[in-house]
């Protein structure tokens, strides 16, 4: 189920948020995975433009991230994708909330940075379930 009202500016659905609906077919297929982190990605650099915290150089760790799961345990693996969908569940509302004090004219960069801070420490907690390399 979509949290995205029908509503939705369509300028911020064209960032791939829609993509991140498709279904996993295996959990060890790391380009669904793949899919879904880089949807949440594009969706966390408009956050972070609107936070004002400039362009978001991704570390190799996280770039491989969705790659590297295929090697964990099968509980981490569920725990991966769980994460990821607990990461969409906080972006969707979050940059609907955006969008809308946007379009009331009030400024995005304080609300856009908690969202950003929400996302980075979501991250952080997802990357942890990785050995180190």
């Amino acid at each position: 189920m979509n949290a995205l009202p029908p509503s939705f500016p369509p300028s911020l659905d064209a960032m791939a948020i829609g993509e991140m609906d498709a279904p996993l077919l295996h959990p060890a297929l790391g380009e669904n995975h793949a899919m879904k982190w880089d949807a949440l990605h594009e969706a966390a650099s408009a956050v972070a433009m609107l936070a004002g915290v400039g362009e978001d150089i991704t570390p190799q760790r996280v770039r491989e991230f969705p790659y590297r799961l295929k090697a964990l345990d099968p509980w981490r693996q569920h725990l991966a994708e769980r994460g990821m969908d607990d990461l969409k569940a906080i972006m969707e509302p979050g940059i609907e909330a955006l969008v809308t004090v946007n379009e009331n004219g009030l400024d995005t960069a304080v609300p856009a940075m908690a969202l950003w801070r929400e996302f980075v420490a979501a991250r952080e907690s997802l990357l942890a379930l990785l050995p180190p390399s």
